[in-house]
């Protein structure tokens, strides 16, 4: 059963563990509770209907995770991003059967399927891809060497962005850099390893501010 538990997140993290090893890397299908402080659920998804109401849609999903469906109700608001490239994409793209990975409400309506409004979704998702990760940056730590560590706003995870990380702006997709993250900034990262310690810490490879 999957489950919602209001301000409980579920990230779909964990993955292989290495034995005498502190990492752990990111693998899709498995869903943990790690926090009680974020407002959001995530999960990956398999579309099976796409409506039109109004000005938004309604995507019928099937959860990976229990098998339930869910709909998905995408607003002008909704972030949809191209999980390979970090690019924009729409909801003129989605098609019965894409695989994704979306972030949504834990505030449902009781019909059948249960209806939730997506925060984003993430498309071009394949089997073995990890998606990238939404972080609301609550700390920024700046380095000596030019690097940053951002905490996000649980405290949970504590990301490494280089100097020569690749930093884009979502809407403009102009050039950024480690400077232009502060606190309050919303991004989404890549990052193939996450230590076990707390908080869990990762160094990301490809970064897209929001």
């Amino acid at each position: 059963m999957r489950k919602i538990i209001k301000t409980v997140l579920i990230l779909s993290i964990v993955g292989v563990f290495i034995v005498g090893g502190i990492f752990v890397q990111a693998q899709p299908n498995t869903q943990t509770i790690v926090s009680k402080e974020r407002s959001f659920l995530e999960g990956f998804a398999s579309i099976q209907e796409i409506r039109k109401v109004g000005e938004d849609h309604q995507v019928i999903v099937e959860l990976e995770e229990g098998g339930e469906q869910l709909a998905l109700i995408v607003t002008p608001k909704t972030i949809l991003m191209n999980n390979e490239t970090g690019m924009p994409d729409s909801v003129s793209n989605l098609k019965v059967g894409d695989r994704i990975y979306t972030y949504y409400s834990p505030i449902m309506t009781k019909s059948i399927p249960p209806q939730s409004v997506a925060f984003s979704i993430l498309t071009h998702i394949p089997k073995d891809a990890s998606p990238a990760h939404y972080v609301k940056v609550k700390e920024v730590i700046r380095l000596n060497d030019g690097s940053i560590q951002v905490l996000d706003e649980t405290g949970n995870y504590l990301i490494r962005i280089l100097p020569d990380t690749c930093i884009l702006d979502f809407k403009t997709n102009q050039k950024l850099t480690p400077e232009d993250i502060k606190e309050g900034t919303e991004l989404f990262a890549w990052f193939d390893f996450m230590t076990l310690s707390i908080p869990a810490q990762a160094t990301a490879r490809h970064v897209v501010v929001l």
